[in-house]
């Protein structure tokens, strides 16, 4: 069933929270008050304390930071103590987490994409809708040996064993499959919204509500329909941040397990 009247919120929520995180990863928003203790706005901070660095290569910054550890040892550290600059770049789980989140919303088929989401959308290629897991998982069959199950375009969750992966009936997976719970988690979801429209109809249609009345019902009802919806995404965004593995939108494109970063 299609829910259009749900994307404009989600659009909005969804372009501001990206670019809130990806500025937090990328170290674009610099504290206010570290400005204001260097008395200095962003464009002064930035072609100060980071703009020369970004001449460096890797080798050099590497030097830099070495060299850098020399000068702050014995400001920073009690004498004598070992000082150390690392350069590690991390994938952050958030940017993950809302891109695994476009996944979800996708599958659900409530309404179509803006341009800004449809240019972070990757359709996953051979991975757990999900966990993420890449190519396949692995169960034990009833002679307790480990057998390998790899997913295509149509199997793609991970499932249990005494699951039967053809089956589109949840109830005759096991707890703990995949295709379970997200199949009971789409139902359950759209059972309150198609619960809370119909409410909305039958308000429209009372001849026994006046005007001031059906108005303040029917303006509940709408609100409770876009929190159902809300309370899904955010509650979705925060389970994926345990996502571990990255996107891949072809065979060619490689996943990344942020464990190892």
């Amino acid at each position: 069933m299609k829910h259009e009247k749900l994307a404009k919120n989600f659009f909005k929520w969804y372009e501001k929270e990206y670019k809130k995180v990806w500025d937090e990863w990328h170290g674009i928003n610099i504290p206010e008050d570290i400005l204001q203790k260097l008395n200095l706005d962003d464009d002064e901070y930035y072609n100060k304390y980071v703009k020369p660095y970004l001449k460096l290569n890797k080798e050099q910054i590497k030097g830099a930071l070495k060299f850098l550890a020399g000068c702050l040892q014995d400001k920073l550290t009690p004498q004598p103590s070992p000082f150390c600059l690392s350069l590690k770049i991390d994938i952050s789980p958030k940017i993950n987490a809302l891109e695994w989140l476009l996944v979800h919303i996708a599958d659900l088929k409530y309404f179509e994409f803006n341009d800004f989401l449809k240019s972070k959308y990757k359709k996953p290629y051979n991975q757990c809708l999900i966990c993420g897991k890449p190519d396949y998982y692995e169960i034990e069959t009833a002679a307790d040996k480990i057998q390998k199950k790899y997913f295509t375009h149509k199997k793609k969750y991970c499932h249990k064993k005494g699951c039967t992966e053809d089956n589109s009936n949840p109830r005759e997976h096991v707890e703990g499959c995949h295709y379970k719970e997200w199949a009971r988690l789409k139902k359950t979801m759209n059972q309150k919204l198609t619960r809370i429209l119909t409410k909305i109809k039958e308000y429209e249609k009372d001849k026994n509500l006046i005007d001031d009345e059906k108005t303040t019902k029917i303006k509940e009802a709408e609100k409770e329909y876009y929190k159902v919806f809300e309370d899904f995404y955010l509650e979705q965004y925060k389970k994926n941040c345990k996502i571990f593995y990255t996107i891949r939108k072809s065979e060619k494109d490689e996943v990344f397990d942020i464990r190892e970063f």
